[in-house]
C-alpha cells in the first residue's frame, strides 16, 4: 500500500470538508512526520487522528503549504494537495459526489481557503 506523508493543511481542510473518518477509507497509509505531529497535531486532533489509522513516520507529501510545495519542486519530492485527495476519494467511490461537492464547498467559503478558486468550482461542476 502506498504511504502519503501529509502536512497539518491537507488534515484542517479534510476536517473542515467533515470527511476526516473516509480519509481514512482511501487504499493508502497516512503519516505524519513526528516533529509535525508533536508541533500541530498532538493537541488539535493528533490521538483522533491516530485512532482512525495515521501513522508517525516519514514518506509521497501530503501539502498545501506554499513554502513547502516549492521546496518539495526542488527536492524533486514526490507530493500531492487537498484536492488530489478529494480526486482519489471520487476515483475509489470512497463516499458519494454529493458529499464530496458539500465538503469542498465548505473548505472554498472558508475565510482561510488558499486552494485555487478555479480548481475548486471545475471539481464542484463535477460533482
Amino acid at each position: 500500500m502506498q504511504v502519503l506523508v501529509s502536512d497539518t493543511s491537507v488534515l484542517i481542510d479534510i476536517e473542515r470538508a467533515s470527511l476526516t473518518a473516509r480519509l481514512f477509507d482511501l487504499p493508502y497509509d497516512f503519516v505524519v512526520p513526528d516533529i509535525l505531529y508533536e508541533a500541530e497535531l498532538l493537541d488539535w486532533m493528533g490521538p483522533d487522528l491516530i485512532d482512525l489509522g495515521l501513522r508517525v513516520e516519514d514518506w509521497v507529501l501530503l501539502t498545501g503549504d506554499g513554502a513547502l510545495r516549492v521546496e518539495a519542486e526542488h527536492q524533486e519530492i514526490a507530493m500531492h494537495g487537498v484536492l488530489w485527495v478529494f480526486d482519489e476519494m471520487e476515483r475509489h467511490k470512497i463516499c458519494s459526489t454529493a458529499l464530496l461537492k458539500s465538503g469542498l464547498e465548505a473548505v472554498r467559503d472558508h475565510p482561510r481557503c488558499r486552494l485555487p478558486i478555479r480548481e475548486i468550482n471545475r471539481r464542484i461542476a463535477r460533482y
